[in-house]
């Protein structure tokens, strides 16, 4: 893998150049940008609910009900103007 072969400069705030750098346009894109990952878990659920007892789906719900929004599907990641940090994983 060569990084150097196809590169873009996006900032350079301490470089003596930076007045004459002009930021690529899609720096800017505030929104969430890339596929939309949807899971159909929660139609899987529905029907797990509804084959459990009457006793157990309150607490079946309960269960659903405290996974993470992600195990349902996600947007792409925000803008990067938008990021308060660039390390680790996006939130």
């Amino acid at each position: 893998m060569d990084a150097g072969e196809r590169f873009e400069i996006v900032a350079a705030e301490h470089s003596p150049a930076a007045d004459e750098m002009v930021a690529p346009a899609w720096v800017d894109y505030m929104r969430e940008w890339g596929p939309k990952v949807s899971y159909d878990v929660g139609d899987e659920l529905q029907k797990v609910e509804r084959s459990l007892p009457e006793k157990w789906r309150q607490t079946a719900r309960k269960l659903v009900n405290g996974l993470p929004p992600e195990l349902f599907g996600e947007e792409g990641p925000t803008g990067p103007k938008v990021k308060a940090s660039w390390e680790g994983d996006e939130p």
